[in-house]
């Protein structure tokens, strides 16, 4: 399962340089935010594709993704480590 897990999110983090501008941000506690791109999300978590899937009526116009309960700078890491596919500099 690890190894599906690496292929995924490599695959994410290359073609992170082909994405347009993130289309999504993740509002983490303290009201901070994070952009992000919605396509690698929804590739490495079931969960944020669900929330990134929800029916307009359901969410937020403005693309906002709560990560409420999680200390900024631990959201922050899981999207740098989601980018660089899982390669820790």
């Amino acid at each position: 399962m690890e190894d599906s897990i690496h292929i995924s999110t490599s695959a994410a983090a290359t073609s992170a340089s082909e994405l347009p501008e993130p289309d999504v941000q993740i509002l983490t506690s303290g009201g901070l935010r994070i952009p992000a791109h919605s396509s690698i999300l929804a590739i490495v978590s079931p969960v944020l594709e669900n929330i990134i899937d929800r029916p307009v009526e359901h969410r937020s116009s403005e693309r906002l993704i709560p990560i409420l309960g999680v200390p900024y700078d631990a959201v922050s890491a899981f999207i740098f480590f989601i980018k660089k596919g899982n390669k820790i500099p």
